[in-house]
């Protein structure tokens, strides 16, 4: 199914995504984790699709839930939307089924008010997205400081609510948060939910890592595992490293020069395998970087200042004895 053209309502109304974000079936939480990965330019409708779908499962009681259930019913055979195909489903998943695809109808007549007149309406997301190449600095509705790295998208309210304030992050950033002890500052990266009320900290999010950093600066976060539960608290010069191989979250400490030298275009490898060096070039020059060496445990320490990326290639090489072929915008490394 082709997805790239659906609205917040579409999605909110799709079988596959409510059991998404309910957790109910590992196969769509994979297929849509990995969905969300490969099409960050959906995070806005995305990111509204879930609100409305959280806010009916929450919020809906249950009479109502079956009223809806019935009036969606009638609504379907009036119009003749099913048919003998559709595959059968347990009473829970159709209720659930039933229930979004209600908001995206109600939705669309304009009466989005299971729970009386003074219902929200769904806020707005504002997202921000670089590419290759680009970082940007942004400040947010209350106040808080994100630099956003290359190859990065950040997604939150047009206006934060009155107990928290929620952002949704691929790639890396750093944040500066304004401190609000009344509103807690979340960032949601996958399985990883990373939480302060005023700090200094970075999250390297990248689809094609191995691992989901957040990196403490100053101050205190709490990391969590959505999934398992799993809380670690982190002081200043920690690190939390999160492998969804794993499914765990480890404690580490960290060179904070290595972990801000983006911020002033600084490329900076300490032992670096070939997946991160390969990121980082993909990310500042739009360079593809391929291993033909046949190193199990390609690793490389090396620091440039706003490099030229043939600079930083032949550096590698000469630090490992290896030549490089390049083709267009890929680059091959080998013995």
């Amino acid at each position: 199914m082709n997805y790239n053209d659906y609205s917040a309502e579409r999605f909110a109304s799709d079988e596959s995504f409510i059991a998404y974000c309910m957790k109910s079936d590992k196969q769509a939480v994979l297929f849509w984790d990995t969905w969300i990965r490969q099409h960050p330019e959906k995070l806005v409708e995305i990111y509204t699709a879930e609100e409305i779908v959280f806010a009916l499962m929450l919020q809906l009681p249950e009479i109502e839930a079956k009223e809806e259930q019935q009036r969606f019913e009638d609504f379907l055979e009036q119009h003749s939307y099913r048919t003998q195909e559709s595959p059968k489903v347990s009473r829970l998943h159709w209720l659930r089924w039933s229930a979004a695809a209600c908001v995206f109808m109600v939705l669309l007549w304009g009466a989005y008010q299971f729970n009386g007149p003074n219902k929200e309406v769904p806020v707005t997301y504002v997202t921000h997205q670089n590419g290759n190449g680009k970082i940007s600095t942004l400040t947010l509705p209350d106040g808080t400081l994100i630099m956003l790295n290359a190859n990065s998208s950040i997604s939150y309210p047009s206006a934060f609510g009155e107990h928290s304030r929620e952002i949704k992050l691929q790639g890396e950033a750093y944040f500066e948060v304004a401190k609000d002890k009344s509103r807690p500052f979340s960032v949601h990266t996958g399985e990883l939910t990373t939480t302060v009320l005023g700090t200094h900290f970075n999250v390297a999010a990248y689809p094609n890592l191995k691992a989901i950093k957040v990196a403490l600066l100053e101050g205190k976060v709490k990391v969590i595992n959505t999934r398992t539960k799993q809380t670690r608290t982190l002081k200043p010069s920690q690190m939390a490293v999160y492998s969804p191989a794993e499914d765990r979250i480890s404690l580490r400490d960290f060179d904070a020069k290595a972990i801000v030298s983006w911020h002033n275009g600084t490329l900076y490898f300490e032992n670096a395998d070939f997946n991160e060096i390969a990121t980082q070039l993909k990310n500042r020059y739009g360079i593809t970087l391929i291993n033909d060496t046949h190193e199990t445990d390609f690793r490389y320490s090396g620091t440039f200042n706003n490099p030229d990326y043939l600079t930083v290639i032949k550096n590698i090489c000469f630090a490992k004895s290896l030549t490089f072929n390049q083709k267009q915008q890929t680059i091959t490394l080998s013995n």
